[in-house]
């Protein structure tokens, strides 16, 4: 009977100490809350007094508060600089570069009307070089990168140009049609060859390649046998143009 006795007591305890815990975290639940800017449920601790709210504490926790409270003084910093700008550009008409920090005149600005003060924040100097540095970079890459992939096709151009420079290669006319030797471009086969070279004016040119594209025909022997065909077509085409004209 004891022993019972023991084992009723104890399973009361238990019970006792299980109730005991669930109404610690109900407790615990009701103490928390939800940050409505990170969405994180956290301990009150966490969050400022409020007494206009019902529980007490403020919406946001202390982390995401003092996050935007430090974006509302960049804010108002960035609004008082604006502020001082537009003053001096009004008194003095003056306005300072955000790269170069100096201090120009209003005609050394461009106008953009989507800008603070309808002015842009950089100078036309800083502008221009800025592009300039972009574009120069740019080209570099894509040049160097073009070099690479075309050896032989620069080579054949060069020794083109070469050759008519120095007069051993005499421009001719269209091979299409009755434009001049001055309108030509020479086009090139098989770069390998880069003295026999197909005179083309510029529109016949570009007809000449849409139709090498058409036929699917790359740069070598296959486009040299093919060459004569191509040009046959394209002045087949010519008729046609100035029967209907």
């Amino acid at each position: 009977m004891r022993k019972l006795a023991l084992l009723e007591t104890d399973r009361r305890l238990r019970r006792a100490k299980l109730l005991k815990d669930i109404e610690s975290v109900r407790r615990d639940l009701k103490r928390r809350k939800v940050c409505i800017c990170c969405k994180v449920r956290k301990d009150f601790t966490h969050f400022t007094n409020d007494k206009s709210r019902k529980d007490g504490k403020g919406a946001y926790c202390n982390i995401c508060r003092k996050k935007i409270t430090a974006g509302l003084r960049f804010r108002e910093g960035i609004r008082q600089r604006q502020q001082v700008e537009l003053q001096l550009l009004k008194d003095k008409g003056i306005k300072k570069c955000t790269r170069c920090k100096a201090y120009k005149k209003r005609s050394e600005f461009t106008i953009a009307r989507a800008e603070f003060g309808g002015l842009s924040c950089r100078c036309r100097d800083c502008r221009d070089s800025k592009k300039k540095s972009r574009a120069t970079a740019f080209h570099r890459e894509v040049n160097g990168k073009y070099r690479k992939e075309n050896k032989e096709k620069l080579r054949a151009h060069n020794i083109m140009k070469l050759a008519i420079k120095k007069g051993r290669l005499i421009k001719k006319p269209c091979a299409v049609c009755d434009k001049g030797a001055e309108e030509s471009v020479g086009h090139h086969d098989n770069y390998s060859k880069p003295t026999k070279i197909r005179w083309l004016c510029g529109s016949h040119h570009s007809s000449y390649h849409w139709e090498m594209k058409r036929r699917g025909l790359k740069y070598g022997e296959a486009l040299e046998k093919n060459g004569d065909d191509i040009i046959e077509e394209l002045k087949r085409r010519q008729r046609l143009d100035s029967a209907f004209d």
